[in-house]
This record gives structure tokens, sequence and C-alpha cells, in this order.
């Protein structure tokens, strides 16, 4: 009765640290919760700036971009991370088979081309793009720690 107990343990333990190894999706990480969280208020300040003209916000349109694809780049070098990826993609990347992908690049070509954007269609383009921010924040503070 006791070297079934002890087997049953130790296979216990082995199960549940294989388990444990064979994780999914990457831990939480402090840098990448903060770089999201501040990158959704960068953005949003951008996207309200639309009410002007496109060519007098190129520079932070450019700034912007680039604090997006470092990022990026820094979700995308973290092991089982995938799914943080696939909804940095559904925001940053287009996809022709996907027609809710790229949804940050498409409000500034649609910026660029029509100049100015109403404030009415840029409340919901930053309820929109909000949304797409949050999903990535849920995902990220909800791994564990």
């Amino acid at each position: 009765m006791r070297i079934h107990r002890i087997r049953s343990t130790g296979l216990l333990i082995v199960g549940l640290s294989c388990f444990a190894a064979c994780s999914t999706i990457s831990t939480y990480d402090q840098a990448a919760y903060a770089n999201v969280t501040s990158l959704k208020v960068d953005t949003l300040n951008v996207v309200g700036q639309a009410t002007g003209s496109y060519s007098e916000h190129t520079k932070e349109i450019a700034e912007l971009n680039t604090k997006l694809d470092k990022a990026y780049e820094y979700d995308h070098g973290r092991p089982l991370n995938q799914k943080t990826i696939d909804l940095w993609n559904q925001l940053l990347k287009e996809n022709p088979n996907d027609p809710d992908s790229g949804i940050l690049p498409h409000f500034f070509e649609l910026w660029k081309t029509q100049g100015k954007i109403s404030s009415a269609s840029i409340k919901g383009e930053k309820a929109r793009i909000g949304q797409a921010f949050d999903k990535i924040i849920a995902l990220e503070s909800g791994k564990n720690k």
C-alpha cells in the first residue's frame, strides 16, 4: 500500500511538471504590459488629432509607428507568445485574407487620403482601435505571473 502511494505521488509530481513545462502561452511580462498600455494612450491621442490635417501630423504618426513596431518586435521575440502576436497583427498588419486586419494602417490611410476626418468618425475609430488594444492588454494581464 505504501509503495503504491509513493508511486502515485511520484507520477503526480511528474505529471504536474510536464503540464507546467508544456504551457502553450507565455507568462506575464511587466514590460510588455507597460508597452501596450502606454501605446494605447499614445495611439488614441494621435488618432484624436485626425480632425486636423494629416500632413501636419506626419512626424507624430511616424514616431508612433516606430514605438508600435518596437512593442511588436518585443512581443514577437518572446517564446510561446503567438496569441499575443495574432492580436498585434489584427491591429498593425494588413492581411488581404482578413478584412478586419490592419485596423491602424487602414485608419492612417483613410486620414491620409481624406486629409481630415470628422469628429464623429474619429469617435468610432477610437473605440475600435481601443478595443483592439484592450484585447492585447487583457491577454497579457491574464497570463500567469
